[in-house]
């Protein structure tokens, strides 16, 4: 765990180091953008030594304008050609350097027309889209923009609009209305184990550093450590499920 590097930390040094003086080197005209963005741990800075497992190494997103896109073969020959094996002591996998374009990528990502992507979402189309592919498309780093699109897309997708803000809230608020009774009455059972499992969500990987890192953290911490026994409870009841 001490000696892990975050992951951005090692694509922004490849793109330093060996992308940007092999496209100046093969490619000089040619104006583009890189960036680490997209799914992955390490675009939102959870990533661990752990991560190294699947997916993860030294790797950027370059993208070019559309005029461009009949040179997207070159650009990757030019990337595959002499491409190192190891960079910082990390294995490369050159395949994993995607050559795109801002609409192709980002609408693929988001379930919409490419048009939309440089012209601004339509309200409906806010919600259809997953926060966790937002948080992708708006994290990771930026490394260089020439063109200005990246940069552009990355701000309109910053944060939702007014309206679709106070609409995604009141789902919420109405989904929490459909079981906050629950917890009560399980209590009224004098069902404590029922009580907490209505409480506490289960928790995949991340969700507890995600929380840590919000601004409620001192809520939830103490919420969470007030009843240890109910997490501990949860906890062996959901592995008897699964066993």
């Amino acid at each position: 765990m001490n000696d892990h590097i975050p992951g951005i930390q090692v694509s922004r040094a490849f793109h330093d180091n060996y992308i940007a003086p092999r496209l100046a080197s093969c490619m000089p005209a040619l104006p583009y953008a890189s960036a680490l963005v997209g799914p992955g741990s390490e675009v939102l800075g959870f990533d661990t030594s752990m991560s190294r497992d699947h997916d993860w190494g030294p790797r950027v997103l370059i993208f070019i304008r559309e005029s461009d896109v009949l040179q997207q073969e070159a650009v990757l020959a030019a990337l595959h050609k002499d491409a190192p094996a190891a960079f910082h002591g990390f294995p490369v996998h050159i395949e994993q350097t995607v050559v795109t374009t801002v609409p192709a990528y980002y609408s693929g990502r988001l379930g919409v027309c490419p048009s939309k992507v440089l012209e601004g979402l339509e309200l409906l189309d806010w919600l259809t889209i997953p926060s966790q592919t937002l948080a992708e498309l708006t994290g990771g780093a930026v490394f260089r923009d020439d063109i200005g699109e990246l940069t552009a897309a990355r701000g309109r997708l910053g944060y939702y609009p007014q309206d679709v803000w106070l609409f995604l809230m009141a789902s919420v608020w109405n989904r929490i209305g459909q079981e906050e009774h629950l917890m009560p009455r399980a209590g009224f059972m004098e069902d404590e184990l029922g009580a907490g499992l209505i409480a506490y969500a289960s928790f995949p990987p991340l969700d507890s550093a995600v929380w840590t890192k919000s601004v409620t953290t001192p809520i939830f911490a103490s919420s969470t450590s007030a009843s240890p026994e109910l997490l501990t409870g949860k906890a062996r009841f959901v592995c008897s499920l699964i066993t």
